[in-house]
């Protein structure tokens, strides 16, 4: 039904664009949950779902690039369990590959994590003291 409405629908209002996000957390946390399955090691499936994941976040990424400047809102709060839900699927893949520096590059992941997070939860008490 999404993805019916994104392709033959009406473009979605600009200040609900974020709430497209939800597209990265279904293979995301499947990811997740195919680790746990299959006892931390990657199989067929697994990159499968990693690989969805990095499309479902290169669509983000140019759905928002070419958007221009969005006005932040509440609704950014949708982008948090996606992004957290990304770098949890890209950290266990970079600790299963063991690429060189895999822990420097997972502790960054993380700490963007919640920068991104923290900037979501600034941003709103920001905007509700200035409503008030």
């Amino acid at each position: 039904m999404i993805f019916n409405r994104l392709f033959t629908g009406e473009p979605l209002p600009t200040p609900l664009k974020p709430l497209l996000s939800v597209l990265v957390s279904a293979p995301a946390a499947g990811g997740i949950a195919w680790f746990v399955i299959a006892r931390g090691h990657l199989d067929p499936v697994g990159y499968l779902l990693l690989g969805i994941t990095f499309l479902m976040v290169l669509v983000q990424v140019i759905l928002f690039a070419g958007g221009g400047r969005l006005r932040f809102t509440p609704v950014f709060w949708a982008f948090t369990f996606p992004i957290g839900a990304t770098v949890n699927l890209v950290i266990h893949w970079l600790a299963v590959e063991g690429f060189p520096g895999w822990r420097a590059w997972s502790w960054s992941l993380a700490g963007l994590a919640t920068a991104a997070l923290l900037a979501v939860a600034v941003a709103t008490v920001v905007i509700r003291d200035e409503k008030s």
